[in-house]
């Protein structure tokens, strides 16, 4: 185990506070309050070792939740959760074994999970299913009940996420869809193995169907025999309870101006776990999460404070919920358990601008996924476009065989029919490992992305119109969630 490198935060957010009293005196204009040594500061702190990487759940987590929670008590916000800032999430911890096998014939091969394969939130139980392949135009005729393979040039872009729903409808059983060999174990590293569920996602809007990744060369190895009608695909998932527990959201609310809109919210949202304590990787067992996503908390928390700032009369129309989940790493936990028990109906809730690692790669570009989903899309730009001084492009999603519009909180909120956006810096070599530190953060990028979320939500907040999908973006997302509402 190594020692984080170096012991500076404690005189950084010694200054940090020293800001905010400047800030909130309003020395300064709000948005030049959102600053890169304070932020860089709360990603220090946050990603220490001493909180051993605020795995779901942990007494590091819940020290992370108490420290954001502090903020927004000195700031001046309103406590929105069970127990002051702080909402309570139940948690039942599982341990899910999963068995994967293709038949050809009577003959099993079989498949290893996380390498060549991995799932998301299989059920427990066993099944053998006969396995059918997608075409870039139409499904099989023959997907009712079977496990429906999308081949490496039907899984990219928006056109996915209408096939698997198509999928659904048509009755499939399961879809896998083929992607490089290279991403599978990273789809693995998010989804964390899933060993913790939430009881209540019995009760929430479940997935459709099974979904799944396969890795290309795995696939190759028997695609002849799918298309020879020869190919089937079993599953065994046994699930053992193994403990309760509890983690911790914290939820802080900030009132809008004007007597009209108050009731309705933007929510900004981060998630403030990471993945805990792992597998040593050069003698580090701590894997701190600096960029993931101890670098959303750390803006989330500068645009608090800017937005605090405003005297009463200056502030946004609508009213503001800056909320910071924990779960995210082990399948959204958090966000769903909020939608599902929020402390403002969920229908006063017009957007959620979601943060989710912006702390490293391009500096002049951040992406946001989801952006041609809905009118957020071109607030953004225009927002953008407004100030050019924070140096940033916001850029649509160029790795959609990944599937990152259902792989981070915004997409509980989108569930429900919420326009959502997730910023995202992108992918680098320290994901989920002990070496996403501190010390590599571009913390200029950070606070500009900060500096842009928080013009964003402020132009959503004013604005005369709530944000609206659009029509061809929200069949694909009602379809692949069950949503029947616009």
């Amino acid at each position: 185990m190594r020692r984080s490198r170096g012991r500076a935060w404690p005189l950084a957010l010694a200054a940090l506070g020293t800001a905010c009293a400047q800030a909130l005196g309003q020395t300064v204009s709000p948005m030049e309050t959102i600053d890169a040594a304070n932020a860089l500061a709360h990603v220090r702190r946050l990603s220490d070792d001493a909180w051993r990487g605020r795995g779901t759940p942990s007494p590091g987590l819940d020290s992370a939740a108490g420290y954001v929670a502090r903020w927004y008590g000195r700031w001046g916000f309103e406590a929105r959760g069970d127990t002051g800032f702080i909402q309570r999430v139940p948690l039942l911890m599982l341990r899910r074994r999963v068995e994967a096998a293709w038949r050809v014939g009577e003959t099993f091969r079989p498949m290893q999970v996380a390498v060549n394969i991995v799932l998301a939130e299989p059920p427990a139980g066993e099944g053998t299913w006969p396995v059918r392949v997608a075409s870039n135009d139409s499904l099989p005729r023959d997907a009712a009940g079977s496990v429906v393979v999308f081949p490496p040039s039907t899984a990219a872009g928006e056109g996915m996420l209408a096939r698997v729903a198509a999928a659904r409808r048509a009755g499939a059983a399961a879809v896998l869809t083929v992607v490089p060999d290279e991403v599978v174990p990273r789809i693995a590293a998010a989804l964390a193995a899933n060993e913790h569920e939430s009881p209540w996602t019995v009760a929430l809007p479940p997935r459709p169907l099974l979904v799944g990744w396969l890795a290309a060369s795995a696939w190759r190895a028997v695609a002849p025999s799918a298309r020879d009608g020869r190919l089937a695909w079993r599953l065994r998932v046994r699930v053992d309870t193994a403990a309760r527990a509890w983690a911790p959201n914290v939820i802080a609310y900030l009132p809008g101006r004007d007597p009209q809109l108050r009731h309705e919210v933007v929510v900004l949202s981060a998630h403030l776990d990471h993945v805990g304590v792992g597998p040593p990787v050069d003698d580090d067992s701590i894997y701190n999460g600096a960029d993931d996503n101890a670098s959303g908390t750390a803006a989330l928390l500068e645009i608090a404070k800017a937005f605090a700032a405003l005297s009463p009369e200056l502030r946004p129309r609508r009213s503001l919920l800056f909320l910071h989940v924990s779960g995210e790493e082990l399948g959204l936990l958090g966000s769903q358990w909020f939608v599902a028990h929020p402390p403002v109906p969920l229908a006063a809730i017009v957007a959620d601008l979601n943060i989710d690692i912006i702390g490293r790669n391009a500096p002049d570009t951040v992406v946001v996924v989801g952006k041609p989903f809905s009118t957020l899309g071109a607030t953004i730009d225009s927002v953008a476009a407004a100030y050019p001084g924070l140096r940033l492009r916001p850029i649509d999603d160029p790795w959609p065989q990944e599937q990152l519009f259902l792989r981070s909180d915004h997409f509980s909120f989108a569930q429900h029919g919420i326009p959502a956006v997730f910023f995202f810096g992108g992918f680098h070599a320290d994901y989920h490992r002990p070496s996403d530190e501190a010390d590599r953060i571009d913390a200029d990028k950070l606070a500009r992305v900060a500096r842009l979320v928080f013009a964003v939500a402020r132009a959503v907040a004013d604005a005369d119109a709530r944000p609206r999908w659009n029509l061809r973006a929200w069949e694909q997302v009602r379809l692949l969630t069950g949503n029947n509402e616009p």
